[in-house]
């Protein structure tokens, strides 16, 4: 708005900070998976600098970042952003990132302007029949330090919980989530799933921890 009307002032309150991860988050996991939709999206940024300042230049540790929004200007905004995360922790010495994985899904069909429906881990074979095709990878993504790969469609972010908890490798792994209810209700559902595996002693990830970053 500043920039199109460059003689008008703004009034801009913030609060906050506000709550906080628990201390587990800090110690570090095999795999961190970070899951947000729209508004939502912001909270990612901080915990990728920090996962990024925290890791051993030799650890195997994986963090996959899945995002998802209506708005076909958020990669463009997302991946610069991205780019000054790169350019601090090259000031300190960081050159390179493996181990990130950044997934950014957008929710509207650019073609005619309607969402795509959301694709779940649940529901009926009924409901599923109704869904629009299955998440097509977008033909102009845009590159970013960490390659960030950009699709059309939702994400099925109850798979993407399961698959890495499933996983004989991987020893713990930690989920942090903030976006709308029904992304929520999906990642925490097969957050909870993967609990109940571990306390039932079936194979896969020792540790699943979970974490819901309030969105409003």
């Amino acid at each position: 708005m500043a920039q199109k009307q460059e003689d008008v002032s703004l009034r801009v309150l913030l609060e906050g900070p506000y709550g906080g991860l628990p201390g587990r988050w800090y110690k570090g996991f095999d795999r961190t998976i970070l899951i947000a939709g729209g508004s939502g999206i912001s909270f990612t940024f901080p915990l990728i600098e920090d996962w990024l300042s925290r890791r051993d230049s030799n650890s195997t540790s994986e963090l996959k970042v899945v995002l998802a929004t209506k708005d076909v200007e958020m990669r463009i905004w997302y991946t610069e952003e991205l780019r000054r995360v790169a350019e601090r922790q090259r000031g300190s010495g960081t050159t390179e990132f493996p181990g990130v994985s950044i997934l950014l899904y957008e929710t509207y069909d650019t073609a005619v302007g309607i969402p795509v429906s959301r694709t779940t881990s649940s529901g009926s074979d009924e409901e599923k029949g109704k869904e629009e095709p299955r998440v097509q990878s977008s033909a102009d993504s845009t590159t970013s330090p960490f390659g960030i790969k950009a699709f059309r469609g939702r994400p099925d972010t109850g798979a993407t919980v399961r698959e890495a908890s499933l996983q004989q490798s991987v020893g713990t792994v930690g989920i942090a989530v903030c976006g709308p209810a029904g992304m929520v209700y999906d990642v925490a559902s097969e957050a909870a799933a993967q609990q109940q595996r571990i306390l039932s002693g079936h194979a896969g990830a020792s540790e699943v921890w979970f974490h819901l970053e309030s969105f409003s």
